[in-house]
């Protein structure tokens, strides 16, 4: 892995997707660099989601070393519908 003076990693690219059956199947999801090294993604929710979304982001450094990090349950849907 590559690290700033500051100790903290650098990605370079970031790949994100959305669960709707606790990983079973993975969507993906909108990942965007925010140019401070940094990135975010956006879900968005199929109109038949219900219950929890699970989280899964990949990222990459420019040497190619890259981290994959995965929450279960992230949070709940109220309701259904392309949010």
């Amino acid at each position: 892995m590559s690290y700033d003076h500051g100790g903290h990693w650098s990605p370079a690219a970031a790949k994100a997707r959305g669960s709707y059956d606790h990983g079973g199947h993975w969507s993906p999801a909108a990942a965007k660099a925010r140019g401070d090294g940094a990135f975010e993604a956006f879900v968005r929710h199929p109109a038949t989601a219900t219950g929890a979304v699970s989280l899964r982001v990949q990222a990459a450094d420019a040497a190619g070393d890259t981290v994959t990090q995965t929450v279960y349950d992230a949070y709940g849907l109220k309701h259904s519908g392309g949010r």
